[in-house]
């Protein structure tokens, strides 16, 4: 829907912080600038809480560019979840 191309989607395990756990994203999508940040506006807007970090953006080179992909973009999405008294990640809070 965003009109971004992913390239890499890539969770890793959860990482245990007390009484939640952060699940840590790579990510790797190809598009145009401004539709990227139409994206991250739209993760921002999530119910659930998402930090993006380490971002960089890179252009495409010329001859590798295509219609609607200008740039390639590199970003590590962590989202939260909540740890039930066992200390495993769950399912989201009720």
């Amino acid at each position: 829907q965003s009109g971004l191309e992913f390239l890499l989607f890539r969770p890793a395990a959860p990482v245990k912080k007390g009484f939640y756990a952060e699940v840590p994203i790579d990510i790797r999508v190809q598009g145009e600038y401004h539709t990227l940040g139409a994206f991250l506006d739209r993760v921002s807007k999530l119910e659930r809480i998402v930090n993006v970090a380490d971002l960089r953006i890179s252009p495409m080179a010329a001859q590798q560019q295509r219609t609607g992909r200008t740039i390639t973009a590199d970003f590590k999405a962590t989202t939260f979840t909540f740890l039930e008294k066992g200390g495993s990640p769950g399912a989201p809070a009720k």
